[in-house]
């Protein structure tokens, strides 16, 4: 009778090697992995100091809160507003479609393309527009950005939204009555994006308490407490 062959106590060192060791694809792979991680990291550190050195053309005051409503418009967002604003956890709130790094609705002009924020006195003041050049007051007047006024060409001589708007001729009563000055230019898509349409941007302003007719953001600034105020206002969200 055979007896069965004894296993051996240890494989022969070539085979201990070439079965401890991963194969030669495998290394690759891992060293790539390794090097394209490290790329990642490099990348990343390098964009979140851009973000923190950017500047976006406005100083935004603190603990702001931006609610984009998905069913109230214009007037429809009053009531929903005088509820948060009797909040203690509220300092303010105002109205506007857009703010720096996020600009999504365009106008025709007269001379060229349009990138509009409308907003109320008290979200302009928020938003901290950097006004360059001040004309007339800032209620319902348009302010332009640098880049708007030099492709239009405006100066406080000529300063006439009719200069400014296509329909303005035939509807004035749509749009501003004034050109209340000229912005520093501020950023219309966030720092690593590009805007929606080409255009310049203007920033059109409300008396305060006062929403465009289409618009359906709030702009809220908190206490300090920001997480208390989203706690308390998520069920409302909703």
């Amino acid at each position: 009778r055979r007896l069965p062959r004894p296993l051996p106590r240890s494989l022969p060192p070539a085979r201990r090697r070439e079965e401890a060791a991963p194969p030669r694809l495998q290394r690759t792979l891992m060293l790539v992995l390794a090097v394209v991680l490290i790329v990642m990291a490099i990348t990343l550190e390098r964009q979140l100091r851009f973000l923190e050195k950017a500047d976006l053309g406005a100083d935004l005051q603190e603990n702001l809160y931006f609610f984009t409503s998905p069913v109230a418009r214009g007037e429809g967002l009053l009531p929903l507003s005088e509820q948060i604003k009797a909040s203690p956890l509220v300092e303010e709130i105002g109205f506007t479609t857009g703010y720096p790094t996020y600009v999504n609705r365009g106008t025709s002009g007269k001379h060229v393309k349009l990138l509009n924020i409308n907003c109320d006195e008290t979200a302009f003041r928020m938003l901290g527009f950097r006004v360059a050049e001040r004309f007339a007051q800032l209620e319902g007047s348009v302010m332009l950005s640098r880049t708007a006024a030099n492709a239009i060409g405006i100066t406080q001589e000529n300063a006439s939204p009719a200069e400014v708007f296509w329909g303005y001729d035939r509807y004035p009563e749509d749009y501003p009555s004034v050109i209340g000055g000229i912005l520093e230019d501020f950023r219309v898509a966030p720092v690593n994006g590009t805007p929606f349409t080409e255009g310049v941007p203007i920033v059109e302003v409300n008396p305060a308490g006062v929403p465009d007719r289409y618009g359906n953001t709030l702009l809220i600034r908190t206490g300090k407490d920001h997480r208390a105020f989203e706690r308390w206002f998520r069920p409302m969200a909703t």
